[in-house]
């Protein structure tokens, strides 16, 4: 069942079902173990809901499985943040990652534009987000960009880069209040 379970987590994963993928991890949590798609959403929900303990331990677990070390320092990168508002100490672990080379960038990259831009570092958070502009896929950088005006002071401008965003998400909603 666990094999069935985290097939069909990657799944609604590939193809951006993520109201889906959430209902899974919740409905089907006994079978969550070591699969690390099913791992990462999980961990996702429990920094959202600000259960950070148990967040933390899932984050060992993600660790330890194989090819996994850069999603989970990634996690421990928003755990800083949500937790500790340590914003320089994760851009300082999710820059080693970058230089390390151990892959996913394009993820490493849009967290470390957050933390940076968060902390003030405007320079790294731009070099982040116009990167990220360049490459294909679905890179959104309004909410970057609306860090990015917040941390200079431009509270309009960071308005009307969440309104460009669409539908606006719970950290957008977060960075309005």
């Amino acid at each position: 069942m666990k094999q069935v379970v985290g097939d069909l987590g990657r799944c609604y994963q590939q193809l951006g079902m993520w109201k889906q993928l959430h209902d899974l991890v919740r409905d089907q949590e006994q079978h969550i173990g070591r699969n690390p798609v099913l791992l990462d959403v999980k961990i996702s929900m429990l920094l959202a809901q600000g259960e950070y303990d148990e967040a933390a331990r899932l984050i060992r677990t993600l660790h330890s499985l194989a090819r996994q070390e850069v999603y989970a320092e990634g996690r421990r990168a928003m755990l800083m943040m949500r937790r500790d508002q340590d914003y320089r100490g994760a851009q300082a672990l999710l820059t080693d990652l970058l230089q390390r080379g151990l892959g996913a960038q394009a993820f490493v990259r849009r967290l470390r534009a957050i933390a940076a831009a968060s902390a003030g570092d405007i320079r790294t958070a731009r070099a982040d987000a116009d990167l990220l502009k360049t490459r294909r896929g679905d890179y959104s950088t309004r909410d970057i960009e609306a860090r990015i005006k917040l941390a200079q002071g431009e509270y309009t401008g960071a308005e009307r880069e969440l309104a460009q965003s669409g539908t606006p998400s719970a950290q957008d909603e977060l960075l309005r209040a």
